[in-house]
């Protein structure tokens, strides 16, 4: 994470999450990054927006170099979805080398800085 997403997370006390699904997914093979975009918590919006990034080289084939991105997808959303992360409806983006991924973290709710609670 870069030291700007620390400090969000840090404000909204979901660091030990993030470092935990980042750790989680740096585990997979293959996976070599993995990125946050944490902007919209200072809205309300309770959304993660993920890139991972993932190294499949070329030589292997588009039958096998396919058939090995679909199953680094689908580890990944297993780990988000054992991270108490949902997937919105968002399409997921592949940039070739990263996927993109929206989640919904509203499970991630603390009441702490910034973050209301629900009054009905």
């Amino acid at each position: 994470m870069n030291e700007n997403e620390i400090k969000i997370a840090e404000r909204f006390n979901i660091l030990d999450k993030c470092q935990k699904l980042e750790k989680d997914f740096l585990r997979l093979s293959r996976i070599t990054k993995v990125e946050f975009d944490l902007n919209g918590l200072y809205d309300n919006i309770y959304q993660v927006i993920i890139l991972v990034k993932y190294e499949i080289p070329m030589e292997l084939g588009p039958k096998k170099y396919f058939r090995i991105r679909t199953n680094i997808l689908k580890k990944v959303l297993e780990i988000a979805q054992n991270n108490q992360l949902i997937r919105t409806d968002d399409s997921i983006e592949d940039y070739g080398e990263y996927f993109y991924i929206v989640f919904d973290c509203s499970s991630w709710k603390i009441l702490k800085m910034g973050w209301k609670r629900n009054v009905k």
